[in-house]
C-alpha cells in the first residue's frame, strides 16, 4: 500500500508521515490490486498482440474538520454583549470510496461519496434568515461513472 497526498494540483506519491499531512488522505492500493485486476481479466497472464491495455485502481478519501465558530462571540465595540448570530459548526468526517478500471478507451468507476451518510453542519453563515444560514454535507451518493475516449 502506498500513501498519496493531494494538495491542489500537485500530487506526491512518496511515503508520507500521516501525522504531518494537512490535506486529504488518499489511500491507494497499487501493484497488488493491479495484479489482481489483471488476473481476473486474463487468468492465464497472456495477452494477445494488439489487444487493449487494461488497468484498475481503488482509493479511499477521508476528510475531517473539527467544530469551529462562525464569527467572533461579541458585538464589535461592545465588550461582553453576545453576538446574536454566533454559532458553531459540527465536527465532521467525510469518507469517499472509488474503484475503477480502464480497458482501452473505456473507463468505468464505481463510487460511494459520504459513506456514513453524515448530515453534519459544515458552515454557518452570519445572517438572520434560517433558510440559507446552515450548510450541510451532501447525502450519501452511490453511482457508476463511465467515459469513452474518442
Amino acid at each position: 500500500m502506498r500513501l498519496a497526498v493531494h494538495r491542489g494540483s500537485k500530487q506526491a506519491t512518496e511515503p508520507a508521515d500521516p501525522q504531518r499531512v494537512l490535506g486529504a488522505l488518499d489511500l491507494v492500493w497499487g501493484a497488488e490490486l493491479l495484479e489482481e485486476c489483471r488476473r481476473l481479466v486474463d487468468p492465464l497472464g497472456k495477452r494477445a498482440a494488439g489487444t487493449m491495455p487494461f488497468g484498475c485502481e481503488a482509493s479511499a478519501n477521508v476528510s475531517h474538520a473539527g467544530s469551529f465558530p462562525n464569527m467572533f462571540p461579541f458585538v464589535p465595540g461592545r465588550p461582553g454583549v453576545a453576538q446574536p448570530l454566533y454559532d458553531f459548526t459540527d465536527a465532521w468526517t467525510n469518507v469517499n470510496l472509488y474503484a475503477g478500471t480502464v480497458i482501452g478507451d473505456l473507463s468505468i468507476t464505481a463510487y460511494v461519496e459520504n459513506l456514513f451518510d453524515s448530515s453534519s453542519i459544515t458552515y454557518v453563515h452570519p445572517e438572520a434568515f434560517l433558510d440559507a444560514r446552515y450548510a450541510r454535507m451532501r447525502p450519501r451518493t452511490v453511482g457508476i461513472r463511465a467515459g469513452y475516449n474518442f
